[in-house]
């Protein structure tokens, strides 16, 4: 979509091309120092158009790389970043729906457990997996 929409703002401005009612919105955000709306439609990021970029570059990187685990069928084995998701909250869903397959057990009876420090690998559930980058606040823990 981002592709799509610099390349034809691209022929435009070499001439290649007639402008748009989308291409001239989106230059006309990007010139306004915006984020064009159809894509922060998609994902709601940074304000700043280069910083917006740079998030998604930096996702779909994390992206591929972490498709290069499942291929190799170590979905889980190394540490899972929320942040470089465009949505976490579809990872952890489908986290859920799978564990509760392998358990047997309906989704609602499933029960979050969390382990920090040493013991956070061990195996407690179907899928246990690693969740790192995570920043807390108002948060009360005991030992």
């Amino acid at each position: 979509m981002v592709n799509t929409a610099l390349e034809a703002v691209s022929r435009v401005l070499r001439g290649q091309d007639l402008l748009t009612v989308p291409v001239r919105n989106i230059t006309t955000a990007l010139a306004a120092g915006t984020v064009p709306e159809p894509w922060s439609d998609k994902w709601e990021g940074p304000e700043s158009p280069p910083i917006w970029l740079q998030a998604v570059v930096k996702k779909k990187l994390a992206i591929d790389a972490w498709l290069d685990t499942v291929e190799r069928g170590q979905t889980l084995a190394s540490p899972v970043y929320p942040s470089s998701m465009f949505n976490p909250s579809v990872f952890l869903n489908a986290l859920r729906q799978q564990t509760a397959r392998q358990s047997k057990v309906a989704v609602d009876e499933l029960k979050l457990v969390c382990q920090w420090g040493d013991s956070a690998r061990s195996s407690v559930g179907a899928l246990p997996c690693t969740v790192a980058g995570l920043v807390l606040q108002g948060a009360l823990a005991s030992a």
